[in-house]
């Protein structure tokens, strides 16, 4: 998966760097955290000890509950829907305090995201992979560019 790979490096820059947008070093823990059930996330540091030393580093958190959203379809119509299914779902986490992991990157995948299709969605379209629960510890930092570096006045 050298294509995956080169993305997260896109996306995660070296802290040595000079880029400010992109996942920077204080908004991952320097070590993937390690979940009961088993739930593999991204490694934004690739091996390299960047990130926050966690109070979650060398322990083992609950994975919350894992929902896939999946659709009869797949196209424009199918991808709207989910999209407001999506919505409620969130909404109604929100309302509970939860928060919510995004781990579309299996979907991405076309050979991955045949898989679960064949083996957990019953010949529906899976769509989007979450997780929701009660975040542990700290929470992480986060880059936003100022609203005049995305939206233009015309």
């Amino acid at each position: 998966m050298p294509a995956h790979a080169a993305e997260i490096a896109r996306w995660a820059p070296s802290p040595r760097t000079s880029r400010t947008d992109g996942v920077q070093e204080d908004a991952y823990p320097q070590q993937v955290p390690k979940t009961t059930p088993h739930f593999p996330a991204r490694d934004f540091a690739r091996g390299h000890g960047w990130g926050t030393q966690s109070a979650q580093d060398g322990g083992t958190a609950l994975a919350g509950l894992t929902l896939l959203l999946v659709s009869d379809g797949d196209g424009p119509a199918d991808w709207l829907n989910t999209g407001q299914a999506l919505q409620r779902v969130l909404l109604r986490a929100a309302e509970r305090d939860l928060a919510a992991a995004f781990h579309t990157q299996a979907l991405e995948v076309p050979e991955l995201r045949a898989f679960i299709r064949a083996r957990f969605c019953g010949g529906a379209h899976p769509q989007m992979l979450l997780r929701l629960g009660v975040p542990e510890g700290e929470e992480l930092g986060t880059v936003r560019r100022p609203v005049e570096d995305v939206i233009e006045e015309t």
